[in-house]
């Protein structure tokens, strides 16, 4: 069998990893404590399932080929900045994004949240674009400019106050978070273990 008992290899992407996973993987090393994990930074969507990986977490729309895919959860897309930058702009509200910068993702546009906003800007082409979203985080962090999140990345950073929400609206994305392994194999009994782990952290921590 291509899987050790006892011992999990999970492929995750790398932003994924350092925003959310790590500071949490912890409470699941705490509960299984038998186990030996090894977390795989993995960027290119051709390498999430290559060979000795158990499990791995992707972002997207779930068809990915030859793997078996359950969804974990949804999510959602809101601004944040630094209160920095909100106040240096007066951020007071939507349309006031006019005359900030927003940071671009390469494959996520604003597009959804500004008609939801129903604001009249256009997609940004400006000179910086970003194709990690964790880059993206680090951009507003660093007081570049107002950030399109996912939910889930930006969560630790609000906490701690280095990012702010400047308005309430968010928008449903239309990807997912999902736990994924190779496709005719039964996940493991270690992989299970994790999955049921990531759903009901992703539960509680929202």
């Amino acid at each position: 069998s291509r899987s050790t008992p006892g011992r999990l290899v999970i492929s995750v992407h790398p932003s994924l990893a350092t925003r959310w996973l790590i500071p949490r993987l912890g409470l699941f090393l705490e509960g299984n404590a038998d186990l030996a994990v090894e977390v795989r930074s993995t960027a290119d969507l051709g390498a999430f399932l290559t060979h000795g990986i158990d499990v791995s977490i992707r972002y997207g729309a779930g068809d990915w080929p030859d793997a078996t895919s359950e969804r974990l959860a949804g999510e959602i897309l809101f601004p944040v900045c630094t209160p920095g930058y909100r106040d240096e702009h007066r951020l007071k509200q939507p349309a006031d994004l006019a005359r900030c910068t927003l940071l671009r993702h390469a494959w996520q546009p604003w597009s959804p949240w500004l008609r939801a906003a129903r604001l009249r800007i256009k997609e940004p082409t400006g000179k910086l674009t970003l194709s990690d979203s964790g880059l993206v985080l680090d951009a507003a962090i660093a007081g570049q400019g107002v950030a399109l999140t996912r939910s889930l990345f930006a969560m630790d950073d609000l906490r701690a106050g280095r990012l702010i929400r400047p308005f309430a609206l968010a928008v449903p994305d239309s990807y997912g978070y999902y736990v994924t392994w190779h496709a005719g194999a039964p996940l493991n009994r270690e992989g299970q273990a994790f999955r049921d782990w990531l759903r009901s952290e992703l539960v509680t921590g929202r």
